[in-house]
């Protein structure tokens, strides 16, 4: 597993700094770090590019077994669990020990089954303060379920959860014959709900078009609302 950091190089002017930890719909993260720059109203950040080369992250970023979803696709292994552990383990120490003496808001995103795995992580974290599951895979078999029955972990304070969550979808998404994906509108609405419902303040948004178009920017717009 890699992870790429981009950083200002004049330094943070401020005690405390928000380290976002992006699973990269694809690149290293320089096409979302600079989508950012491109947007007057994107505050400063540590931006943390996660990716595992050659072989994806889809196994990685599944929280449980399911069955692939197109044709000749192998099953979803399911090791979130073990990811979310080398993140906290070793990625996440590694990242900060570069800003010592500084307070970190941490945040988590990603596009498509990152986005999901996103929510799921600071879910089950109790550690990042804001997520943002941009056209995430919100349909994953038993997921609405998951949220449904399951109350985020508490962090460091007394409330439970992130602090913010930013959702959103194209709208030509759920415009599929596939099954589960055309199921994407419903599965998110019904995600977004219940975040709200633990009281944390949460927005979604539509954008224009497929589940493939401009995600540097969509992530960048998402990000944007979370900082600000």
């Amino acid at each position: 597993m890699n992870f790429t950091i981009w950083k200002y190089e004049n330094g943070y002017q401020t005690d405390v700094i928000p380290v976002v930890y992006l699973h990269s719909f694809r690149g290293n993260g320089e096409d979302v770090w600079k989508a950012c720059h491109g947007l007057k109203d994107c505050p400063p950040m540590v931006l943390v590019s996660v990716n595992n080369p050659g072989t994806g992250l889809d196994d990685e970023l599944s929280p449980w077994p399911a069955e692939g979803v197109w044709k000749g696709q192998a099953p979803y292994k399911g090791l979130a669990a073990e990811h979310l552990r080398w993140m906290m383990e070793e990625c996440v120490p590694q990242v900060e020990a570069q800003f010592g003496g500084k307070d970190i808001l941490p945040v988590i995103a990603g596009y498509s089954l990152a986005g999901l795995f996103a929510l799921w992580a600071a879910w089950n974290s109790g550690y990042f303060r804001r997520v943002a599951s941009v056209s995430g895979s919100l349909w994953y078999p038993g997921f609405t379920d998951y949220i449904r029955n399951n109350a985020p972990k508490s962090g460091c304070g007394e409330k439970s959860g992130p602090e913010k969550a930013y959702f959103s979808l194209g709208d030509r998404e759920s415009r599929t014959r596939h099954p589960l994906m055309s199921r994407v509108d419903a599965c998110t609405a019904e995600v977004v709900e219940r975040v709200r419902s633990y009281g944390i303040e949460t927005t979604f948004e539509w954008n224009p078009g497929n589940h493939f178009d401009h995600p540097e920017l969509r992530m960048a717009r998402a990000l944007a609302w979370l900082l600000r």
